[in-house]
């Protein structure tokens, strides 16, 4: 009788572990205070900064970032890492680190650019 309850138990224990999945959106609250970063005001300043000696007009071949749908195009290119854009995989030194010959980006900057391209980096 004692082995019956304690296999009883177990199947039910068990059954109510399987049966008891909870959907990922009632774990993880939905954050609407998630910063939208504007390109004009977040973006834009960084690239002058750090990225305009390099890559501008007088520049070529490399790609001229003072015009921001170029700039847009290669923050979105492949980098062929998984997980990280072409200017992600160079900002953080995966391939060969940008900007050359430079201080590396703060991780606030890289982060804010990080934010911009998750968000489809907007340069509206």
């Amino acid at each position: 009788m004692k082995n019956n309850l304690y296999i009883l138990l177990s199947v039910l224990l068990f059954w109510s572990c399987a049966n008891n999945k909870v959907k990922r959106e009632e774990v993880l609250p939905v954050n609407n205070d998630i910063e939208k970063v504007n390109y004009l005001l977040d973006i834009k300043p960084i690239i002058t900064k750090n990225c305009i000696e390099c890559h501008n007009e007088t520049t070529a071949p490399i790609p001229n970032w003072k015009n921001a749908d170029t700039f847009k195009e290669y923050a979105l290119k492949s980098s062929g890492i998984e997980g990280f854009t072409e200017l992600q995989a160079r900002l953080k030194g995966k391939k060969d680190r940008m900007p050359l010959g430079r201080d590396p980006l703060s991780d606030a900057e890289i982060s804010k650019i990080d934010l911009w391209i998750s968000q489809g980096a907007s340069i509206e």
